[in-house]
């Protein structure tokens, strides 16, 4: 697994005036913005990407470009400036772009990071932001997905064998002790699909199993299955077995 160290260099969140904009480049270290408010655009190495609350910029040695915003709609971020001084990008990778719907967690961390930073607390900081990067950048700093593939097979295990139960994504991410976001790309890479699609595949599979080898009738596979609308439920089996329940349970007579 490829390891992950950095040094922080300065950090702070800005809100940006309306009047703001910013050219820049060739960078000289690493950039990491996180939106936390606003709306704006970031023009990268002839490339532009529209800037909303949740999106992550990672700008690196060598980049160049132009940011702006509306007027009125401001951005407030959170920027850091750092060097990776084992587990970098790849040479040729000039930006990153990502979005991530909470942010909250993430501007915890930096805080912690730039606070750390002010005090003059090197490692401190260096430790915070390294946390911040392995949650958002895991393909950076994790290199692969392994060290998580025991615990995705046994929640999986878990769902399947009881698929009434109605987990959240925000309870799956909580046992990996990572955020909803990173926990769904590790799931969607180990898995081939989504959280939510996986347990919906189990529920619809479970379903199908019901109505050939038993007398409930299509609301009480619903129930229990948990669902609280036959109507969804319906349309839900339908979408993943192209046919629907009624269908099926008249084949079996």
């Amino acid at each position: 697994m490829k390891q992950t160290a950095v040094r922080f260099n300065n950090g702070a969140a800005h809100n940006c005036p309306p009047e703001w904009s910013w050219t820049f480049g060739p960078m000289s270290d690493y950039d990491l913005w996180v939106v936390l408010d606003g709306h704006g655009w970031f023009y990268i190495n002839g490339k532009s990407y529209e800037l909303r609350t949740g999106d992550i910029m990672l700008l690196t040695p060598g980049s160049y470009g132009h940011a702006e915003h509306e007027l009125d709609s401001p951005l407030r971020v959170m920027a850091v400036h750092f060097d990776f001084i084992e587990g970098a990008p790849e040479p040729e990778v000039l930006y990153l772009y990502l979005r991530c719907q909470e942010t909250s967690f993430l501007e915890q961390m930096l805080w912690r990071s730039v606070n750390a930073g002010i005090n003059n607390k090197q490692n401190d900081a260096d430790f915070w932001l390294t946390a911040v990067l392995k949650e958002i950048l895991p393909e950076i700093c994790h290199g692969e997905f392994s060290v998580y593939q025991n615990k995705v097979e046994k929640l999986c295990n878990e769902i399947a064998v009881h698929p009434e139960k109605n987990i959240s994504i925000k309870e799956m991410a909580a046992r990996f002790n990572i955020c909803k976001d990173h926990f769904s790309r590790v799931f969607k890479k180990l898995k081939g699909c989504s959280p939510q699609q996986y347990l919906i595949k189990v529920k619809i599979e479970q379903a199908y199993s019901l109505l050939l080898n038993s007398n409930l009738t299509v609301s009480e596979i619903a129930e229990e299955l948990s669902y609280t609308s036959v109507n969804y439920f319906c349309r839900q089996f339908k979408a993943e077995r192209g046919i629907t329940p009624r269908q099926v349970r008249s084949q079996t007579k």
